[in-house]
């Protein structure tokens, strides 16, 4: 992972679900990582998210968010989604986020790749709601200034690298502690046409 951040990788994690009274879970607790708490609709930190103050935390939507549900869980053949709440949930949401900004950043020819530029974007674009920052991405669009000179403006030094990279890391353990994690890696072609 350190391989990767040292690339311009954004690396975004789960902070964990054992609530306030637990430490952020790996890979989320590294300096390099952005560790997502979950949220309801209104922005209001869940109780299951970690409260640990050492590590910067940023939290998205993660109640009751609408997804596909793996074939075990289905409840009849025809039923293919279903609702699931946790940081594992608001993590994709916050790389989306993060593709969203960098999407943008790419079409106007903006680099906002690695850790800290994203870090400046996330935090302009967030409010601070217990010991998060609640990201807010629709702050970056209906405002007077155009999102690519807000982009700009927030990034301060646009160097016109065209190739977006994201990795989102997932982890998961059930009742009786057995983890899982997986990695998922998105890559931007230099060649997208806005």
């Amino acid at each position: 992972m350190l391989h990767a951040h040292e690339a311009g990788v954004i690396i975004i994690a789960a902070g964990s679900n054992e609530g306030a009274n637990a430490r952020i879970a790996f890979p989320a607790s590294l300096p390099y990582v952005f560790c997502i708490g979950a949220t309801n609709h209104k922005g209001k930190t869940l109780s299951l998210s970690p409260q640990e103050k050492q590590v910067e935390k940023f939290s998205t939507f993660g109640k009751n968010v609408t997804g596909a549900v793996i074939q075990k869980y289905w409840k009849t053949p025809e039923c293919r989604e279903g609702k699931k709440s946790g940081t594992s949930i608001a993590a994709p949401i916050a790389a989306g986020i993060a593709a969203l900004l960098l999407e943008v950043a790419h079409q106007c020819g903006l680099d906002a790749h690695g850790y800290e530029k994203m870090r400046r974007l996330f935090l302009s674009l967030s409010q601070e709601v217990d010991s998060y920052h609640y990201l807010t991405p629709w702050d970056l669009f209906g405002q007077e200034t155009a999102p690519h000179l807000r982009i700009a403006e927030l990034l301060a030094n646009p160097a016109g690298l065209l190739v977006g990279r994201a990795w989102l890391i997932i982890s998961w353990c059930n009742r009786n502690r057995e983890c899982r994690t997986v990695i998922l890696f998105s890559y931007f072609p230099s060649n997208l046409k806005a």
